[in-house]
């Protein structure tokens, strides 16, 4: 038997309910968690990735500024590879919905064991938990960015693709920064933790289009507030709210 089938069925072994347990919640199979136990299920795998995007956020915050892109896109491909086997082996049982018990049980125990690994490498419990290096946070918190405000234009709708082909138009400011950026703080389901962002795009009204447009192609400072891309109008990984 192979290395990668022991691992599958070692993590098949491991009731949904001892990790649900650690974290002081009641299994999906036991009295008065909600009737709808795909809910439950679903529940219980965002649980687990918000708590690897908090352990994310915090490798980032204590590494240097060149190391961290490199981290988030190693990461990224070893947990998409992990989740791979996770589907693999609920796949393997039966059809269905992707929150079924296999399923959801197999997240649940990469993500506890990845978390566990991420702080014992980098020695969560010696280290300043009020420490970010210099990674800022997503909104509600304001930041001050620097950079060259420059007007870009986008394909935007049908096809996201080429406006020479016929999608529509879209222009913005964006801010382009010297020096790449991470955000570590606030983490949701939208806002990731992410780094080396050297690119941002501002969202603004028409009088901040009106304040900022004499300053095309020079270098100003804006205040906002910060979060991640998620639509197809969006066209930079972080977005600028500018309240200043």
């Amino acid at each position: 038997m192979s290395v990668r089938i022991l691992w599958l069925v070692v993590v098949l072994t491991v009731p949904i309910a001892t990790s649900e347990a650690q974290r002081g919640r009641a299994p999906c199979d036991s009295p008065g968690v909600p009737s709808d136990r795909e809910d439950c299920l679903r529940a219980s795998i965002d649980s687990a990735d918000a708590t690897l995007r908090r352990a994310t956020g915090r490798v980032l915050e204590l590494l240097p500024d060149s190391a961290r892109r490199p981290f988030l896109q190693t990461s990224s491909k070893w947990i998409d590879y992990r989740r791979g086997e996770c589907r693999s082996l609920y796949a393997s049982f039966t059809g269905g919905t992707i929150a079924a018990p296999a399923y959801a049980e197999c997240v649940v125990r990469l993500a506890s064991d990845r978390m566990r690994f991420l702080s014992e490498a980098y020695s969560f419990d010696l280290q300043d938990r009020d420490a970010r290096g210099d990674c800022l946070s997503y909104e509600p918190d304001t930041s001050s960015l620097s950079g060259a405000l420059e007007r870009r234009t986008y394909p935007g709708p049908p096809n996201y693709e080429s406006v020479a082909r016929g999608d529509e138009a879209e222009t913005g400011f964006y801010l382009s920064l010297r020096r790449g950026i991470c955000v570590t703080r606030n983490l949701d389901e939208m806002n990731e933790p992410t780094a080396g962002v050297r690119r941002v795009q501002l969202v603004l009204d028409q009088r901040g289009y009106e304040r900022l447009r004499p300053h095309l192609g020079k270098h100003v400072t804006v205040r906002g507030t910060l979060r991640h891309s998620h639509t197809g109008h969006h066209h930079a990984e972080l977005l600028l709210t500018v309240v200043k």
